[in-house]
């Protein structure tokens, strides 16, 4: 939905998106299409921790991401409509709930061109964290944008650097 929702606003953009699950990438192509900018996108089925993430071919000037960020205590406390509809592994890592944020901070300079902006969905108390996690990969200016509730939902910085060679 988010880069399908991106695709509608910026005209011009042309995006990768990737995802574990085979399905999910097939319900965002049906709506790729439906919505007109299937031909802006272009889907990976691979794992953000898949080696050859990093080796992508193309550099990119932004990296979004609202990855699963519900750690492996919170999973047995969410909503039930939650853990029976919702496939686990888009809820949580199965670990600290940070595991993502981490991966994001390690390969962002090798997929974004200098002075790329990484923008992530955090969980409710999780944005300090994440800040931090960022900060000691080199993102600067980092920030964060609240939600309507005035909770702290998306951190964004900018990868000042690019990779010298591929990981």
């Amino acid at each position: 939905n988010i880069a399908i929702a991106i695709a509608k606003l910026v005209r011009n953009v042309q995006m990768t998106t990737i995802d574990v699950n085979r399905e999910a990438l097939e319900v965002a192509r049906v709506n790729a299409v439906t919505h007109g900018v299937a031909d802006r996108i272009s889907f990976q089925e691979m794992s953000l921790f898949d080696p050859l993430v990093e080796l992508l071919p193309q550099k990119y000037d932004v990296l979004v991401s609202n990855p699963p960020y519900v750690s492996a205590n919170e999973w047995d406390h969410l909503a039930p409509e939650i853990v029976r509809f919702e496939p686990r592994t888009a809820i949580t890592d199965s670990s600290d709930g940070y595991e993502f944020y981490r991966r994001i901070a390690q390969i962002g300079k090798n997929l974004l061109l200098k002075n790329g902006l990484i923008l992530v969905e955090v969980g409710h108390g999780q944005a300090t964290h994440v800040q931090e996690s960022f900060e000691g990969a080199g993102i600067e200016g980092l920030s964060t944008v609240n939600d309507l509730q005035g909770i702290p939902r998306v951190v964004m910085g900018v990868c000042p650097y690019v990779s010298t060679s591929q990981s």
